[in-house]
């Protein structure tokens, strides 16, 4: 049986907390077995929105 990683960042969606950097680490990783989870809002929501049309592991929750 294949288990997911499974790795949460909850937190402010901006370039202050690198957020940023870490989607370009997820692009690079390509690995099936791990599942991407954020959690949180700020600016770079809509770079996250995109990122979820790219990686299918990728879920946003949004808190207001």
């Amino acid at each position: 049986m294949d288990r997911k990683i499974r790795v949460l960042y909850s937190g402010v969606f901006t370039a202050v907390t690198g957020v940023d950097l870490l989607l370009d680490s997820i692009a690079q990783i390509g690995d099936k077995n791990v599942e991407f989870v954020f959690s949180g809002r700020g600016n770079l929501l809509p770079q996250l929105e995109n990122a979820v049309c790219k990686i299918i592991e990728l879920s946003i929750k949004v808190f207001n």
